[in-house]
């Protein structure tokens, strides 16, 4: 049956594509393969919803509307993620191993244990951030103020779809772990804002409405991981360990951490000391040149297990082969919109409205940085799928901690322009390091200049 396939693959496609084909089919099995083509079509979608709730809340309420959204959302994106404590993660790989051991009521004690911590932190983490807000006064901007302090309201709903998401991930649950936030969520509020659209004047009323998208998001979430819990583990006397689960979710956060620091320290920081309207410039230009590199990430999400095993197998002449082809094919896919945005930014931008094209120096910067990322490769995954995770730990610490410092720099003199710089020169840095320590330490050159 594979000889046929790959025959039929040989004749429809040719022999480039062929090779990428081929490795999913020798790799991936049928049951694999079609819940990660699901994921993808749910990624794409979710991309495309979240572009259309960009171009919706840009247009009706300009680059100060969307810089108040933007940064609500930031607040909820950073702290949700630190309220989970890692626990998220920890379910990905504990939950697994106690399904094939039959040890449910250690998944049960996980359950509550990690459901109780999550909520908690996120509520003390949204009072603390509510207190601090008041106590200093920022943002200094009255209406952004207001966004921030309704957005803590997602802080937990956030976290605990993350919880409920890696559940559901680590049941073999793949689609519906994806779905709720990916697409309904989005869907809720692209709804919300077409409805409100004349009578929702302020831009603080979208915020509520991502308010209200997120809690039915996580109603549905819970309500099917509720489902699938009852199938596993349902009256089942639970058995915690949750001196053990926490260790390991805190040190699972400290990758995690470091890349939803590294993503959203910028805006957030912005927000606080600039107007919202600089904020909304930054942010619709950071959105830009997050859908650049979507194919990127996509790419990693099928390398993954292709880079585990073909290096545990030794097989390195054909795993480098196989970054460097996927890597190029993904380039070539990803360098349009990228030539486009370095060419034609005011044209690209002009898409949101007319008061985004001062946010064109920005984007050409923040398109730079993608293009730079592109060119080193999968260098987060060749680390920590080939048993180099502690080295790519203190890289990503190193990594935050510059794009801290240059935030703290540059953000205040510079604004817009300063969250740019830092973004595109912390990324830089921190994947070129990736790279090299990559290079090294597997005999594997991740980048494009093979």
């Amino acid at each position: 049956m594979q000889e046929q396939g790959l025959a039929y693959l040989h004749g429809r496609f040719g022999p480039e594509k062929e090779f990428m084909l081929k490795k999913l089919l020798i790799y991936l099995d049928v049951a694999q393969a079609r819940p990660v083509a699901a994921v993808f079509a749910v990624q794409a979608v979710s991309l495309l919803l979240s572009l259309a709730v960009t171009l919706l809340v840009a247009n009706r309420w300009g680059s100060a509307g969307y810089g108040i959204y933007a940064y609500a959302a930031s607040w909820a994106t950073l702290l949700g993620a630190y309220a989970g404590l890692g626990l998220d993660q920890a379910g990905l790989r504990l939950i697994p191993d106690y399904l094939n051991r039959s040890q449910h009521a250690l998944i049960r004690g996980f359950f509550q244990v990690a459901s109780l911590a999550t909520l908690l932190c996120a509520m003390l983490l949204a009072a603390a951030a509510l207190g601090f807000s008041v106590w200093l006064n920022f943002p200094q901007e009255e209406k952004t103020r207001q966004g921030m302090w309704l957005g803590l309201l997602m802080i937990p709903l956030v976290a605990t779809i993350n919880l409920r998401a890696s559940w559901l991930r680590s049941m073999q649950q793949p689609v519906w772990s994806q779905l709720p936030d990916k697409i309904i969520r989005p869907l809720i509020l692209l709804l919300l804002v077409l409805v409100f659209w004349r009578s929702a004047a302020e831009p603080v009323h979208v915020v509520a409405m991502a308010v209200v998208s997120t809690a039915l998001a996580l109603a549905i979430t819970t309500f099917r991981s509720q489902q699938v819990m009852a199938l596993q583990v349902n009256r089942i006397k639970p058995h915690r360990l949750t001196k053990t689960w926490l260790r390991l979710g805190l040190s699972l956060l400290l990758i995690n951490g470091a890349y939803y620091l590294m993503a959203q320290l910028p805006t957030v920081l912005l927000g606080a000391l600039y107007p919202s309207h600089e904020t909304g410039l930054f942010a619709i230009a950071y959105r830009i040149s997050d859908m650049e590199g979507y194919l990127l990430f996509a790419l990693n999400v099928v390398l993954a297990p292709l880079i585990a095993r073909l290096y545990s197998a030794g097989q390195k002449q054909e795993l480098q082969m196989t970054v460097t082809r996927s890597l190029r094919f993904g380039f070539l896919m990803a360098m349009p919109l990228m030539v486009l945005c370095l060419l034609a930014p005011r044209w690209v931008l002009s898409f949101f409205g007319p008061s985004f094209g001062e946010a064109a120096p920005v984007l050409i910067l923040l398109t730079a940085g993608q293009v730079f990322t592109f060119a080193m490769g999968p260098v987060g995954y060749l680390l920590t799928m080939t048993g180099h995770q502690g080295t790519a730990i203190r890289l990503l610490s190193g990594g935050a901690l510059l794009n801290g410092m240059l935030c703290l720099l540059l953000i205040p003199p510079f604004g817009a322009m300063g969250a740019a710089i830092a973004a595109a020169a912390s990324g830089a840095a921190l994947n070129a390091a990736m790279a090299v320590a990559g290079y090294r330490l597997t005999g594997i050159n991740p980048t494009l200049l093979t």
